[in-house]
């Protein structure tokens, strides 16, 4: 059916529901549609209520947890979050420039690389910029992470240098 996730969730879950022809929404993106599924799912946020949600479908199908795991996808992801000299909006819009493939991912971006995603997301507590890299492998994701950590880190010295 239906789901709903923060913007930070990982691209991961877009996979597995487009192979059961599902829909994800983002709290970003979507709105009040998604505020008001996201708050009818507690499952999302809380891992009791996620537990016994897993253990009512393993009752109802008879699918053991390892089966259920069977089915998830595979990724890795790496983070690094990269201190900000300046704003992140003009940050972003610098980087979605190099980067056509860039999309809006509530107040941040996610673009699709060959193997995976990366996303970057700024933190509201403080001006920095979180990196997640998402991808099958481990050591791929560490990679990409720290390619665009890089990136980044660079455009901003850039943007704050007035260049």
């Amino acid at each position: 059916g239906r789901v709903a996730v923060p913007d930070s969730a990982p691209a991961a879950i877009d996979v597995a529901a487009a192979g059961y022809c599902g829909t994800v929404l983002r709290l970003g993106r979507d709105g009040a549609q998604a505020r008001a599924l996201y708050a009818r799912l507690p499952w999302l946020r809380d891992a009791c209520f996620a537990a016994a949600r897993l253990t009512a479908r393993m009752g109802l199908t008879g699918e053991s947890l390892q089966a259920l795991d069977g089915k998830a996808p595979r990724f890795s992801t790496s983070r690094q979050e990269v201190p900000l000299a300046g704003d992140s909006v003009p940050l972003l819009a610098a980087l979605a420039a190099e980067e056509p493939r860039c999309t809006p991912v509530g107040q941040g971006v996610r673009l699709r690389t060959g193997s995976g995603w990366i996303s970057l997301l700024p933190l509201k507590q403080r001006p920095v910029l979180r990196v997640v890299a998402e991808c099958s492998d481990l050591e791929l994701a560490e990679e990409l992470c720290g390619f665009y950590a890089r990136k980044v880190a660079r455009l901003d010295r850039n943007l704050s240098a007035g260049k």
